[in-house]
């Protein structure tokens, strides 16, 4: 039953991602890429760093590795380059879960992260882990989004959920 969770709330991470890629879209570029107060400096380096993190996670779930940095948004022209990424790493980690069963899920992965420190986690731990780490930063897109007249409106679960039971 557990696994058949982690893949709902996957799912709902995807939804969520590909609504506030789509509302993205319609914002100027020069808004995309302007200076903000929040975390990543702009819309645009924030969703680098969402999708980034998304990749980071899975390989380290995956393969039990660290990549040696994040991506930023020098290394994507625009918002284009940032989708075509995040529909390949969606289906990686679609294949991933796909594979996994419920004690899978109970299984300690162990990794390298980015400052060079060994860490030890559940599977499942880092797998809820990304979804909420997620969250927040679709929180602070959806509020630049709304800021510059493009609200995603709700990007809750249960909106999710409720569009799924049609």
């Amino acid at each position: 039953m557990m696994i058949e969770t982690i893949q709902k709330l996957y799912d709902y991470n995807y939804w969520a991602n590909a609504l506030l890629l789509e509302k993205a879209a319609e914002v100027d570029p020069a808004q995309l890429k302007a200076t903000t107060a929040y975390s990543f400096g702009s819309l645009f380096g924030t969703l680098v760093h969402t999708m980034s993190a998304e990749w980071m996670w899975r390989l380290r779930m995956q393969e039990g590795r660290s990549p040696e940095r994040l991506h930023t948004g020098d290394d994507f022209a625009g918002l284009q380059g940032i989708r075509d990424f995040w529909g390949v790493e969606e289906g990686q980690m679609r294949a991933f879960l796909s594979g996994l069963s419920d004690d899978a899920l109970m299984q300690p992965i162990f990794y390298t992260n980015t400052n060079g420190q060994m860490q030890r986690n559940l599977l499942w731990e880092s797998l809820q882990h990304l979804v909420l780490h997620g969250m927040q930063h679709r929180s602070e897109i959806a509020i630049m989004l709304t800021d510059y007249g493009h609200s995603p409106g709700w990007i809750d679960f249960i909106r999710y959920v409720r569009e799924q039971q049609g």
